[in-house]
């Protein structure tokens, strides 16, 4: 027996010895695992663009009016026809409540003759749900507190409750009631006869009522001949709004954004640049170079175009805009992956355990990362989703790396 536990002791320290050398073997190979973090490589493309500020320009005419009181009739940036009422003046504000009572009155009249219509019920499921609608429309602006809004809602409101409430019975009472209406309204139309009259414009456009002093300074002819010392002094020039003015309305469908630029940006003539105004909501929009001057003191003057979202930059006129005037694709990395070896700039990638040298090109640098050439006929290069590694210690190829 006691050789038995002679030779279990023996054993039992050739395997404790043989476990100590290959701790000692792989830590002497392992270099004590290089501390580090795993980023994976992403495909994406990337803008060369310009943050500038500039001017936004329309054809636009200023609407006048000599009346005390105007009341605009359109919603910012609404389409308006030639001949078509953008606003209606009145003499005094005894005028303004009689014009409001006679279309509050119209507007009853039309809702008792739709109710006179319906009194056999057929339409009610329908009015249920517009109801419906209404009240839930109601309820969240007065949550949020949105006064106007909600008297909106519920003016659209009484009219349905009326046509929903009718039965056949009532129709001889509503007829009477159209009947009273109708007089009302014919004495409101004489007396609000002399009292107010509507602004008209001549051509079709979209309407504003936003009004800078501007509208005959800032013109396409007048930007197609000025210049960077022209648009130096108007960044700073005081403008002067007409006393009797009432909005604008801007024609066609054309309009421009000039700014200036660094005069080593890429661009001429009839090219299509890629816009992002971003504070306005409008990205990735396409403009068309109009013009671009000789530089001075190492910038150009610039006149951009569109066709599209008039309606939207009805308002706008110093704007804040990207300008894209390059688009790279690649490989991106961060920047504290580059290291730069013999000479070679390379990333060491995660393969099999250990770090693998793999050299590449520079595109460009935004923010934190670099955009990477991506060689698709090059299979030992970089490649999406590769696992680049991040350290601050020594790192060679071979190098072991313990996840």
């Amino acid at each position: 027996m006691k050789k038995q536990g002679n030779l279990y002791l023996k054993i039992i320290t050739i395997v404790l010895a043989v476990f100590l050398v290959v701790y000692i073997v792989l830590s002497m190979t392992i270099d004590d695992g290089v501390a580090h973090t795993i980023e994976t490589v992403l495909y994406c493309e990337v803008g060369d663009g310009e943050t500038v500020s500039g001017f936004v320009v329309r054809d636009e005419k200023l609407l006048t009016s000599t009346a005390p009181i105007v009341v605009c009739d359109l919603t910012e940036g609404e389409r308006v026809g030639s001949g078509q009422a953008v606003a209606t003046g009145y003499t005094n504000d005894s005028a303004r409540q009689s014009r409001q009572q006679l279309f509050s009155l119209q507007n009853q009249r039309e809702q008792l003759s739709l109710a006179a219509r319906e009194t056999d019920g057929k339409n009610s499921d329908v009015l249920d749900a517009q109801i419906s609608d209404l009240i839930v429309s109601i309820t969240a602006q007065a949550n949020a507190q949105r006064m106007d809004a909600m008297r909106t809602y519920i003016t659209e409101l009484e009219p349905l409750i009326l046509r929903r409430c009718v039965s056949g019975d009532d129709a001889d009472e509503i007829q009477t009631r159209i009947d009273r209406i109708e007089e009302r309204i014919d004495l409101l139309t004489k007396q609000s006869a002399s009292g107010a009259h509507s602004v008209t414009v001549d051509e079709p456009g979209y309407f504003s009522n936003a009004v800078d002093g501007l509208e005959s300074v800032l013109t396409p002819e007048r930007i197609m001949s000025m210049d960077l010392h022209d648009l130096r002094n108007m960044q700073d020039e005081k403008s002067t709004i007409p006393d009797n003015a009432i909005g604008k309305l801007a024609v066609g469908q054309k309009w421009y954004f000039v700014t200036k630029i660094p005069e080593d940006r890429p661009c001429a003539v009839g090219d299509y640049l890629t816009v992002n105004f971003s504070m306005q909501g409008l990205q990735e929009l396409d403009m068309k170079v109009e013009r671009i001057t000789s530089a001075q003191d190492g910038e150009c003057l610039l006149v951009l175009s569109s066709s599209r979202h008039l309606h939207r930059i009805i308002s706008l006129r110093t704007q804040t805009a990207e300008i894209v005037f390059d688009t790279y694709e690649g490989l991106r990395i961060p920047k504290e992956a580059l290291y730069v070896v013999d000479g070679l700039t390379g990333v060491y990638v995660l393969e099999a355990g250990r770090a693998e040298w793999k050299t590449v090109d520079k595109l460009l640098q935004y923010g934190d990362y670099y955009l990477i050439s991506w060689d698709r006929s090059n299979t030992e290069g970089l490649w999406p989703d590769d696992e680049i590694i991040i350290t601050g210690e020594h790192i060679v190829d071979g190098t072991v790396i313990i996840k």
